[in-house]
């Protein structure tokens, strides 16, 4: 669920299973705020897919999570 106004979402895994959230037009998530007591780890029960632009979370994983808007270069 991305916060309106933010560049910050959360994402939960329930009961221990897979689950995904849409990062929006963000690029770069990274942990902010861990809310469960399972541990966030990057890559073992989160991670991200840039090409579908979904964080993923499994393991009873929840957690708040802020992206970095993309920008582009004129050169």
């Amino acid at each position: 669920m991305l916060l309106p106004g933010r560049n910050v979402f959360e994402c939960r895994s329930r009961d221990y299973q897979y689950d995904e959230c849409f990062a929006g037009p963000f690029s770069k998530p990274q942990l902010i705020h861990q809310i469960s007591n399972s541990p966030c780890i990057l890559n073992r029960t989160w991670g991200y897919n840039p090409k579908s632009k979904y964080v993923w979370v499994a393991r009873d994983v929840i957690a708040f999570l802020a992206t970095m808007a993309l920008t582009l270069s004129q050169g």
